[in-house]
């Protein structure tokens, strides 16, 4: 009985080279999780903002606004802290 050839399943590495070139690029220009941007608005009351991303696209061209962005709640609860300690302050000065 004649011994079953071993098949390679990915011979030429053409699915490992896609994944670990034009799929992770893809997948990582897909994210916006940690970019530098600039806050367009700024709603206090639901504590929601609009941010336009800096870097520019591969074209050239700027990237889309992220608008209803949450804010962390340990950044607008810092704002609401110093601001209280701002007005004592302001208050026990004059």
């Amino acid at each position: 009985m004649p011994k079953k050839r071993k098949v390679a399943i990915d011979a030429k590495n053409k699915q490992v080279n896609f994944f670990k070139n034009d799929f992770l690029e893809f997948f990582k220009s897909e994210i916006n999780c940690h970019i530098i941007g600039r806050v367009i608005s700024y709603d206090k009351a639901h504590h929601r903002c609009d941010v336009q991303p800096l870097p520019l696209q591969s074209d050239g061209d700027k990237r889309a606004a992220l608008t209803e962005v949450v804010v962390p709640a340990s950044v607008w609860q810092m704002d609401t802290f110093f601001q209280k300690i701002c007005t004592r302050v302001c208050l026990e000065t004059k």
